[in-house]
């Protein structure tokens, strides 16, 4: 059956004068496959317009606007003398997945003036129960796609300070984005109303941007001042934010929308902290908040996260390319996610786990299940004092001695491609000088190394000693203090940063959002997870599946933020209530064989 139709037109002569004025658009509208194709034309302009016309059509048969997938998502690619053909990667995909879209037509066709393209997307007429569940991954959420660049309001500041375009210009084009936005909230213009909070900064502007766009629309638009805002606004449709922008500081108490009414957020909901994400005062709750260029970590951490409702990301034209900081998205961990070759063997992704001291057998099992499902080919478990138990039947279970053990530990660590440490093995100070060792040699062997839970406690303010650049280390807020001599406050992303750079080694620190810092700066962070997450025995889980993409040859930096990606992501398809651990050991496999769909097909 027919899915979805689109058509689009270009005029050529606008196009071309587009891309004179603005040349660093081919880069972000057109893969590399496709910027080669054109370039091979007389008219390099004509082929990348017809393609552009095509990239339009297929978001209409998808049923989403511009910015809901990456342009990237969507290439034309030729099918040697059979023409061209769609392929569909990223967001773009699973927004078609989840249509029931299986196959694609397209035409294209170019004269001296203008290009169309027209597209055809073809599937069932209902989507298999499994694959709902499956869809959970939000095709239009903020971390469906490629990593997406999070910038501070002072970065934001620097950006805005350097842009060629007058404020004014983008101003309107922000206005642009939230009317847009506002429209798709309301399902139409007519008898709509709409009440615009208006702050007196560019905040503000943005808001009365929007208002006109909407008044020329058809929308009854009243415009508030924020300053002095009664306690309950009037009835409408929908509340637009534009009273405080990511610089606001102070306290704001918003006034209440009438029953029923959405709220659409600008740039980020107002009284929250652009940097920390902590509130001030009461916060409308938002519905959907439209930021600009760039996430801002106040919309990801603390109040932020809750508040901010369905977050997007409107392209205004600002070049964000200084950014250090990403979202992960399910997209980019997609393409990162290792391949095993036809040729592998167990060995060549083989886990040991060393954890598991008795009474706690439990926090072993679950690495090493973990590891499994994972992708590690062999899992082994060493345990001091015993053998660790319950163990999946697939792990092998090596009993360590009570004492002196790091020597037999590491007697064969070279046959492993990747190393855990520290679940289950307690904290006393003979565990942690054994804890040490082990560490110290497989950093001075450069073999991948995750060190969590009781392992982080032995290295403590010690661990620069230690550790290196093949480490992982996985503290929540109280290991965090004792590795750093101090709790990583409201500005995590700095915190973790620094961790990192002092360390010389990757830092996960875990929370409701979680962030992945490397030595060199650069920091992705998570937002895959729950409050599903906090149960015992998960932190394990997480452990496992880091070894498991190390062990597959992940660098460290993805391998521990494609980890939380999986283990968040495991968590949000499993029970709202009563989700255990070893739920999510159960769950792995379904997220992978959702990813794999995403993965960039073979050229």
């Amino acid at each position: 059956m027919i899915v979805g139709i689109g058509t689009d037109l270009v005029d050529l002569d606008r196009f071309r004068a587009t891309l004179a004025r603005r040349p660093g658009l081919i880069d972000r509208l057109f893969t590399p496959g496709e910027r080669e194709y054109a370039q091979r034309a007389a008219d390099p302009t004509e082929r990348l317009a017809v393609r552009f016309a095509a990239k339009e059509a297929t978001l209409k048969a998808l049923g989403v606007g511009i910015g809901a997938v990456d342009w990237h998502d969507i290439e034309v690619v030729r099918d040697g003398d059979e023409g061209p053909v769609l392929q569909i990667t990223g967001r773009a995909a699973l927004r078609a997945t989840a249509l029931g879209i299986t196959s694609w037509r397209i035409t294209l066709t170019h004269g001296d003036t203008i290009a169309q393209a027209v597209v055809l997307a073809q599937g069932v007429d209902h989507v298999p129960t499994s694959m709902q569940m499956l869809t959970s991954f939000d095709p239009d959420a903020v971390d469906a796609g490629g990593p997406l660049p999070i910038v501070t309001p002072a970065e934001m500041a620097a950006i805005d300070a350097a842009a060629p375009e007058p404020v004014a210009e983008l101003i309107e084009r922000a206005g642009a984005a939230v009317s847009r936005a506002a429209i798709a909230m309301l399902g139409g213009t007519y008898g709509r109303r709409v009440v615009v909070l208006c702050g007196k900064g560019n905040n503000g502007n943005d808001g009365r941007a929007a208002a006109r766009r909407l008044r020329a629309r058809g929308v009854r638009v009243l415009e508030i001042d924020a300053a002095s805002a009664p306690a309950e606004l009037p009835e409408c449709d929908l509340v637009i934010d534009a009273a405080y922008g990511t610089g606001f500081r102070g306290e704001w108490h918003a006034p209440r929308p009438s029953a029923g009414a959405l709220v659409l957020a600008v740039d980020i909901p107002s009284g929250i902290d652009g940097l920390t994400g902590v509130a001030s005062g009461r916060v409308l709750q938002a519905d959907v908040t439209v930021t600009f260029a760039a996430l801002k970590p106040g919309l990801l951490f603390a109040d932020g996260l809750a508040a901010s409702g369905h977050i997007e990301v409107a392209d205004i034209g600002l070049d964000v390319s200084s950014a250090s900081s990403w979202l992960v998205g399910a997209a980019a961990v997609a393409s990162w996610l290792p391949d095993r070759h036809a040729s592998a063997h167990k060995w060549q992704h083989a886990v040991h786990a060393i954890a598991g001291a008795p009474g706690m057998g439990g926090a072993a099992g679950l690495v090493a299940s973990a590891a499994l499902r994972a992708g590690a080919g062999y899992a082994r478990v060493s345990t001091p004092g015993g053998h660790a138990s319950p163990l999946p039947i697939e792990a092998v279970s090596v009993a360590l001695a009570d004492t002196g053990w790091a020597a037999e530990a590491c007697a064969d660590l070279d046959r492993f491609a990747a190393i855990t440490i520290g679940n289950g093995l307690g904290v006393d100070p003979a565990s942690a000088t054994e804890i040490r060792q082990v560490v110290a040699t497989a950093r001075d062997r450069a073999i991948p190394l995750v060190i969590d839970a009781d392992a982080l406690t032995a290295l403590g303010a010690d661990a620069r000693s230690f550790v290196g650049p093949n480490c992982v280390l996985t503290p929540h807020d109280g290991e965090f203090a004792r590795l750093a001599g101090a709790p990583p406050g409201t500005d995590r992303i700095a915190a973790a940063r620094s961790l990192s750079a002092d360390l010389d080694a990757i830092v996960l620190l875990k929370g409701r959002t979680t962030l992945i810092a490397a030595p060199d700066g650069t920091v992705h962070v998570s937002i895959a997870g729950d409050e599903r997450l906090a149960t015992a025995g998960t932190g394990d889980v997480l452990t496992g599946i880091i070894a498991a993409l190390l062990a597959g040859g992940l660098a460290p930096v993805r391998a521990a933020a494609a980890a939380a990606f999986l283990h968040g992501r495991a968590g949000a398809l499993g029970w709202p209530r009563g989700l255990v651990a070893g739920d999510l050991v159960e769950l792995l496999p379904a997220v992978l064989d959702r990813l794999d769909a995403l993965r960039p097909a073979a050229q």
